[in-house]
């Protein structure tokens, strides 16, 4: 049989179109398996205090009273510091016949509290280090505590820390000491450069509905960890997830858009911070 031109065109534009919705098809999934977004705009910067040095490290003068001792604590899901435990404390003081005295060190413990939260590049610290503790002073066993307070505000976009101290110090039946001062200084390194890092891993469930878990690791390595929920739209291909964090990183939470394999949207809180990532 002789196949005309114009005949074996129709074929072939027939077959074409044959082809087109198994294309669509297959570029046009639901979302699985891993997904990796980096973000490292200032604007979004998210903060790990635990490693900072001058948080971990407390060595405070104020007149009268020099005050060294170590501490650590935890940075949860919802922006909290907290930590307690056994330290050593090192202290100098100006006696009554304003003379330096240095005591031997001494044990203590010490406790720690206080909050991070951070807005459009702006974050904020308010944190506490507190010790108690006996020691021999003065001729008599007495009973010692003192704190440190600072009301921290660490700018991403300039990169500097601002702030103010106040140490307190008292002992029993001797008298209490107080000072107040101000501070700027550039990020500490150990804090990085604010950026992170979120994975998600996406299983596709039944009536286009999705699931799985995801991470968000800061730069200090700090990862706070999420169950995911959501759902995917076939005729727009896009999916939108709730990512809400568990266990420790309870209290962050995060909304994702994604189209196809790409994630469009990420806003929320991660530890007390704010991100909106476009």
């Amino acid at each position: 049989m002789k196949i005309t031109q114009s005949l074996l065109s129709m074929i072939t534009a027939l077959g074409m179109m044959a082809l087109v919705p198994q294309f669509c098809l297959a570029q046009h999934t639901q979302p699985s398996g891993a997904i990796t977004n980096l973000v490292s705009n200032p604007t979004n910067d998210l903060w790990d205090v635990t490693l900072d040095t001058k948080l971990n490290h407390v060595d405070t003068e104020i007149p009268r009273l020099h005050m060294i001792f170590d501490v650590d604590f935890t940075q949860d899901g919802g922006g909290k510091l907290a930590g307690a435990g056994p330290t050593q404390v090192s202290l100098s003081y100006m006696n009554k016949n304003d003379v330096w005295v240095t005591l031997p060190p001494f044990p203590a413990t010490y406790k720690v509290k206080g909050t991070v939260t951070s807005s459009k590049g702006i974050g904020k610290l308010s944190y506490t280090a507190s010790i108690i503790g006996t020691n021999l002073m003065e001729g008599k066993d007495r009973k010692i505590s003192g704190s440190v307070s600072d009301t921290v505000k660490l700018n991403a976009i300039t990169g500097q820390v601002t702030g103010t101290s106040t140490t307190k110090g008292s002992a029993s039946g001797y008298g209490a000491t107080s000072g107040k001062e101000s501070f700027t200084y550039a990020v500490p390194v150990e804090l990085g450069n604010g950026s992170w890092t979120l994975v998600m891993n996406l299983v596709p469930e039944l009536k286009n509905k999705m699931s799985g878990a995801a991470t968000v690791t800061l730069a200090t390595g700090q990862a706070y960890d999420f169950a995911i929920t959501g759902t995917w739209a076939p005729k727009t291909w896009q999916s939108k997830l709730t990512l809400k964090g568990f266990g420790p990183s309870k209290g962050s939470t995060l909304s994702v858009t994604m189209v196809d394999n790409d994630v469009t949207i990420i806003s929320g809180k991660v530890s007390g911070q704010t991100v909106k990532v476009k």
